[in-house]
């Protein structure tokens, strides 16, 4: 075992500090990308960063394939089948996958999907199916409500039609 910062490493390769520190840097001094990851800590969080000029992005590979990547702007990049999952624990998740022909977004077993804007649900759809529009809870298929003292319509079906839709 080799130790850097440490007289008693417990791994084939240890680095220790006692501060806050981008601990291990491995570079690239190629002209043409002088690229560099960076693994190290901050506070309680452990941290990964890469810097590779304004394009430089952080990709993650498995089988020399890529599978997902944080680009220069902060954009999550998903590859190979799109599915994001969001796991609590092996029996409660969910997920959204994108596929060429549909989207999809799921809950596992009987939860209800919250659709918001502004910190506040504007949109839920229960485990049973049921819609609700500025409800959680709504008792039928489709329940718009509107809360607001405004004198706009709730709810408005426009429909045009022409003679060729006789």
């Amino acid at each position: 075992n080799v130790g850097i910062g440490t007289t008693s490493p417990d791994y084939k390769l240890e680095v220790e500090s006692t501060a806050d520190a981008d601990l291990v840097s491995i570079k690239s001094t190629a002209t043409a990308n002088n690229t560099q990851m960076r693994l190290g800590i901050s506070g309680n969080d452990s941290v990964i960063s890469g810097t590779g000029g304004s394009s430089g992005s952080l990709v993650f590979k498995t089988y020399g394939t890529e599978r997902m990547r944080i680009t220069s702007v902060g954009e999550l990049q998903v590859t190979g089948n799109g599915v994001i999952r969001n796991e609590h624990s092996s029996a409660n998740f969910s997920y959204w996958q994108q596929t060429a022909s549909d989207a999809k977004l799921f809950t596992q077993y009987a939860q209800p999907l919250y659709f918001g804007t502004n910190a506040s649900t504007k949109m839920t759809i229960l485990s049973g199916g049921n819609v609700g529009i500025g409800t959680t809870n709504p008792g039928a298929k489709l329940v718009v409500t509107d809360n607001t003292s405004t004198a706009q319509s709730t709810l408005v079906i426009n429909h045009s039609r022409s003679d060729s839709d006789a």
